[in-house]
């Protein structure tokens, strides 16, 4: 018994889904972070997709991210036979920011 206890949380631990950031294009701003829908799991914190765009904004020099409500589902993404969540986050400009170099995609 014991040991189907420990096969079925590791079977749902393996469920959790956390956001990733998938791309960034520093001159535009924008950061696509994405996640794995998981069964029995919802979707992950969008605070946690917040606070890793906007570690990703601030490097770059911006302020805070904010989400620009155009969530991307893919079917089947890669070879993983998952779909994939894609929601695109602004970097907003902070007063007094210095200009941004032309690094282009990062």
């Amino acid at each position: 018994m014991k040991r189907c206890v420990i096969a079925l949380s590791l079977v749902l631990s393996s469920c959790a889904s956390e956001w990733q950031v998938l791309d960034g294009h520093r001159n535009e701003g924008t950061i696509d972070m994405s996640y794995l829908p998981r069964l029995f799991k919802g979707a992950p914190d969008e605070q946690q997709a917040i606070a890793l765009a906007t570690e990703k904004c601030n490097g770059w020099g911006y302020g805070a991210a904010t989400e620009l409500n155009i969530p991307i589902k893919f079917r089947n993404w890669g070879n993983s036979g998952h779909d994939r969540v894609i929601q695109k986050y602004q970097c907003t400009i902070t007063q007094g920011a210095p200009p941004l170099s032309n690094s282009g995609k990062d």
